[in-house]
């Protein structure tokens, strides 16, 4: 494998584990937000209930 070819796989290597760590980051913020909308419609259905 030449230089040239070895530094275009640490890109790739390199883009491919900055992929995965952005996919991992929106799923922890989905979850948490996911999180978030079913204690506000949890709330808001206790507040409901409570008129």
């Amino acid at each position: 494998m030449s230089v040239n070819e070895q530094e275009q796989a640490q890109l790739v290597h390199s883009e491919w584990r900055m992929s995965i760590t952005i996919a991992a980051y929106v799923a922890v913020s989905t979850e948490g937000a996911n999180r978030d909308i079913t204690n506000v419609k949890g709330f808001i259905s206790i507040c409901l209930q409570r008129n």
